[in-house]
C-alpha cells in the first residue's frame, strides 16, 4: 500500500475543511441555477487560494502549486467525501468556486444531512 507523506496529509486536511465549508451553501446555489452572490464566491476563491486549492495541476514556475497527480486525487476526494454522494469535482476559476455533481447527497451520513 502506497502511504501518504506529511505533505499528502496536510493536503487533503486543508481540502477536507475547504469542502465542509461550501457544503452549507450547495441548497442554496441548487435553488439558484449553481449561482451565489459574488461575495460569497469572491470569499470561497480567496480562501481556496490560501489553503493551496488553486492551480493544483500547474507547475509551480507557471504559477500553481505543482501538485502530484496523487496529491490533485487526495483534493478531489475530499469534495466527494464531504457531501456529495458519488464524488464530485471542485472547481476554482475566474473568482469562482463551484462543487460540480451529478447525483444527489445521499442524505444518510451527517454531511448530508
Amino acid at each position: 500500500m502506497y502511504g501518504l507523506s506529511d505533505e499528502d496529509l496536510q493536503i487533503q486536511a486543508r481540502a477536507a475543511t475547504f469542502a465542509d465549508e461550501l457544503i452549507p451553501l450547495e441548497v442554496t446555489a441548487e435553488l439558484a441555477d449553481g449561482e451565489l452572490p459574488k461575495e460569497v464566491t469572491a470569499g470561497h476563491a480567496a480562501r481556496a487560494r490560501e489553503l493551496g486549492l488553486c492551480a493544483t495541476n500547474m507547475p509551480r514556475d507557471l504559477g500553481g502549486r505543482g501538485y502530484s497527480t496523487l496529491q490533485q486525487v487526495l483534493v478531489q476526494e475530499q469534495v466527494g467525501a464531504h457531501g456529495v454522494a458519488g464524488g464530485g469535482d471542485l472547481h476554482v476559476a475566474g473568482g469562482r468556486v463551484r462543487v460540480c455533481r451529478g447525483v444527489p447527497a445521499c442524505g444518510s451520513c451527517a454531511r448530508c444531512r
